[in-house]
């Protein structure tokens, strides 16, 4: 197979649905260790990420579907395993909405940043299943100390002292939460 057949099945699944409700990243593919042997196998990696529920439980049969269907094209087999892993994170929009209301009164308005939904598969997520949460992003960008590069990234370097703000955030917000206001 060539590498442009590998990820019709991708485009195949993102035509069908919309792309702020769907993500599929292909993270690994290994395949042969020589540059003159074709491989007898590859092995492809990836994750998947759907602010939609009924979306993200249909994601192993519509990846897998696509999957068949090409291989089978050209005449190979393959080995299909899929873990939903963790949720997108879902935000109770009460809980934001007071959580940037505490953020604003003790840090400032210039400190309350709204960005647009992302997509992370984070262990949070089952934990905001069984109660109200919101996953809030501590800033630690600094460029004077050079700290410039996203989480997530080899070259990520923090600036500590944003630490110090993020106590002062949950020290803030569990006396608000105890009735406290902060």
């Amino acid at each position: 197979m060539n590498s442009s057949c590998n990820y019709q099945w991708l485009r195949a699944i993102w035509k069908r649905f919309e792309y702020r409700a769907l993500k599929v990243e292909i993270c690994a593919v290994q395949a042969g260790d020589a540059y003159n042997i074709i491989p007898e196998s590859m092995h492809i990696t990836g994750s998947t990420r759907s602010f939609n529920r009924e979306l993200r439980a249909n994601l192993p049969k519509l990846i897998e579907q696509r999957v068949s269907g090409i291989t089978s094209a050209y005449g190979a087999s393959y080995d299909f395993r899929f873990s939903l892993g963790y949720a997108s994170v879902f935000n109770d929009e009460d809980l934001t909405a007071r959580v940037e209301e505490l953020i604003k009164t003790h840090f400032g308005d210039e400190r309350a940043h709204r960005i647009d939904p992302v997509m992370p598969g984070e262990d949070f997520s089952a934990f905001s299943e069984r109660c109200p949460g919101v996953f809030v992003e501590l800033g630690t960008r600094n460029e004077e100390k050079g700290c410039c590069v996203q989480h997530h990234n080899a070259g990520y370097q923090m600036d500590e002292d944003a630490l110090l703000y993020g106590v002062e955030y949950f020290r803030t917000l569990i006396l608000d939460r105890l009735g406290g206001n902060g």
